[in-house]
Order: structure tokens, then sequence, then C-alpha cells
């Protein structure tokens, strides 16, 4: 029977990070995914990496049509979507490798097949080819999440897909219903919108994107409107509703990927559909930790990074610092881009906190004009008594890279004068940031 320091369940952003960290300590470790083809996780192989390329395709196409806003004549044909695929696929492929690599450098052993739990220091793991059993000191769960489903609505892998679904084929369909208006489901509306497609999003929310900033998810409504992007809210989907399409995607968020596990067998417990963890990220069971998407934190490959680094510490006898939630940055690749963390004005309102806000509009900012790409704004919430700053919402060209400058601002605690008196090269997108503006 194999025996290893630490075996891993699952090799998304989570289990190969944790992996590395504890081999390059000397230690034995295992990582283990159910098929060869699922390394790196959904991240690598139908999420982040796949969704964010083709999101980067369809904008560069939408470029070039207009490239006579910029003085230049350009002509392009129709994008192809199989090609689009392939090279998606391609990189996907090459990051693979690259990855597979880093972790046959470090000595990381890999397993292919399902685990299950046979005894808290025992599992079992099955393929086509073989059965064998692992026993480890440690063990972290790092399994990720799947598609939640919709009720009454199955997917067919014709005319109704969930997100994974995509990347084994981009549907050719030209009349699409979204069923979801959050993250996922509104990046995939850019996508298609971008490429020609109409496209109709469908959420029983009062809005998009539940839990941003209102006046920023007003902005993108707009947007999304002015594009041809239909929206309906506040209205539960029906049969009747996906006979007017020709295809319909389910993006109604995620849930933790538990299948399989036998995590009853050796006593693990659960709480609101997720794995109950103390700070340490140390399940009900001492020697087996739950990090990522297994936990109720937020459902972000960076999250899963740094849980991994702390869970890694944690084993290997190291000084650990607790993870700050409220400085992660949620980054949402629509168009324009949307980015925030920390509190947010409607939160401060429901919980009696006293804030002072500040608010600059990129049609104000230079950069913005010459991009083209005026809509939006930077919103910036410090307290209202030390002027520290609290959270941010932008919503704008480049948004997405622009939070992490306002993150380090409020991880050092700096204060409201602090960051409008930095000296912004001009013409720059974080003049926004400046009292000048």
């Amino acid at each position: 029977m194999d025996k290893y320091h630490t075996v891993i369940i699952g090799t998304g952003p989570a289990g190969y990070t944790a992996a590395l960290k504890i081999a390059a300590a000397g230690k034995s470790v295992c990582l283990i995914d159910k098929g060869r083809e699922e390394l790196g996780g959904t991240c690598l192989n139908r999420g982040c990496i796949p969704t964010k390329f083709i999101l980067e395709s369809a904008n560069l196409y939408k470029k070039i049509k207009g490239a006579k806003d910029f003085g230049l004549d350009a002509g392009l044909e129709k994008p192809n979507l199989e090609n689009i695929l392939e090279k998606a696929n391609k990189n996907i492929a090459l990051l693979k490798k690259g990855l597979l690599s880093l972790l046959q450098a470090k000595k990381v052993h890999l397993e292919f097949g399902r685990a299950s739990f046979l005894s808290a220091k025992k599992i079992l793991v099955k393929s086509k080819e073989k059965t064998k059993e692992i026993e480890a000191e440690n063990f972290i769960l790092a399994t990720g999440s799947k598609p939640k489903g919709l009720s009454g609505f199955k997917t067919n892998n014709k005319t109704i897909l969930n997100s994974d679904g995509l990347f084994k084929k981009l549907p050719e369909a030209k009349n699409l219903l979204i069923i979801g208006g959050g993250y996922i489901g509104c990046e995939l509306a850019q996508f298609y919108n971008s490429l020609g497609y109409q496209v109709t999003i469908v959420d029983i929310a009062v809005s998009l994107l539940p839990g941003q900033d209102q006046d920023l998810v007003k902005i993108l409504e707009r947007e999304f409107l002015k594009k041809g992007i239909k929206i309906l809210t506040a209205h539960k989907v029906t049969a009747a509703d996906l006979e007017k399409f020709d295809l319909a995607i389910v993006a109604v968020g995620r849930e933790p990927n538990l299948d399989n596990l036998n995590l009853a067998n050796i006593g693990i417990e659960l709480e609101k559909g997720f794995i109950k963890v103390d700070h340490h990220f140390k399940t009900s069971v001492s020697n087996i930790y739950a990090l990522g998407d297994l936990i109720n934190t937020p459902m972000l490959a960076h999250v899963a990074y740094q849980e991994a680094e702390v869970v890694a510490d944690f084993i290997l006898g190291k000084k650990t610092e607790s993870i700050d939630y409220q400085l992660v940055p949620e980054v949402i690749f629509t168009e324009p881009q949307i980015a925030s963390f920390g509190l947010k004005e409607l939160q401060a309102e429901k919980e009696n906190i006293a804030i002072e806000v500040t608010k600059n509009l990129f049609r104000t900012n230079a950069k913005a004009h010459i991009l083209g790409q005026i809509a939006g704004f930077s919103k910036l919430v410090f307290g209202k008594k030390d002027k520290k700053l609290l959270g941010a919402s932008i919503i704008g060209p480049e948004a997405t890279e622009l939070i992490h400058t306002l993150i380090a601002l409020a991880k050092k605690k700096a204060t409201k004068s602090e960051i409008e008196t930095v000296i912004y090269a001009h013409p720059t997108l974080s003049e926004i940031f400046s009292s000048h503006i």
C-alpha cells in the first residue's frame, strides 16, 4: 500500500498550490484527480482560462470592427467559433504541460481515479485500469465546484447547456437565453453579444449581479441594453420561455463538488452544503483539511491559492496568518469591466457604519476618452471618522487591473487624502483615483 505525508484530492488551483508547497519542504505528496484531462481543475479547463480567452477574442473582434473610430480601415470576416475554441484549447494544453512539468520537478506523485474515504487515514482510488488503497498522515480536500442545476430544466448538450458544457463545442445558435445574471451569465452575454448573437439574460433576482454596488449594476444594465442584450429580471424561467430560443445556457451559480468522497463514512460535518472548517481550514476530522470551493468562502481561484498557502504552512508547522476576505478582489470581465472589494455602500447602510463616499466618472478621464471607453466610475468607501479606505467598486476600462492598487492601499490602511494626493501619471486610467478629476 502506498503511504504519503499528504494526499490532496483535486488538481485545481487549491490542490496543486498546496502540493507544490508541501513537496518543496521535502514531504511526500500525492495529488489525485478523477482523470488526467482534469489536471488544473475547472479554472484551467472550463473556467478562468478559457472563458477569459474567448472574451478576449470577442472583444478583439469588436475592436477591429470599430477600427474606424480610431481613424483606421480594417476588414474582418465573421469569426469562426471552432477556431476560437481550438486556440483556447491550445492555451489550456500549453499551461497544463507547464503545470505537469512543475509537479514532476517537485516530485509530486500523480494518481488518476475516483477517490473515496475508507477511514480518516485511508482512501480508495478507482479507475478503469486499477483500484488501489492509499494511506496518508494528512488529507486536503480540494475537489472544487460544479454547476448548479435548475429545477425542471435538465441539460441535454443540445438545446440546454450549463457553463461547463460550452467548452466541448461552442454553440452556433443565433438566439440565446442565458439563465442567471451573476458574473458567469454576464460574461457569457458579453461574449456572444460581441460576436453578433441575440442574447437575453433572465434572472429571478430584481437586478443583475446581486451583491454588487447598485449604481454599478445600473451602469452595466444600461450598457448591455445599448449593445442589444435583453435583460429580464424578477422573472422565473418556464418551459414556455425556452421555446422562444434556439439555446438556453444555465448559469445559476456553482456548488461544492462532493461526489463519491464518502465523507459521511468518516464523520466530516457539512454546513449549508459546504464542508465545515476552522480558521486553519481543518474539518471536523483532525487530519483532514478542506479549502477552495468546498468551503463557504468566495468561489474564486485567487482565494483558493491563498487558502492553499495557509493550509500548507499549517501542515508544515509554520506560522500562518488568517486571510482577510475583505481584501479579496471580485472581478468581472464584461465590457465595461467590473471590480470591487471590501465594504459596499448598501452594506454600510444596513450595518449602520458611518462612511464617506467619493465617486469619480471615467468620462472626466483623458485616457478613457483615448480608449473610447468612457462609461463607468470609481466609487471609494472611507470610514467617516478616520477616513481610512474600507472598500471600492469600479466599473469601466481595465477595472480588473485598477482594483489592485486600491487593495494594496487599503491593506496599508491608507486614508482618503493619501490616496487622492498620490501623483498619478497623465494620461492614465489610474487618475480616476486622483482629487483633481
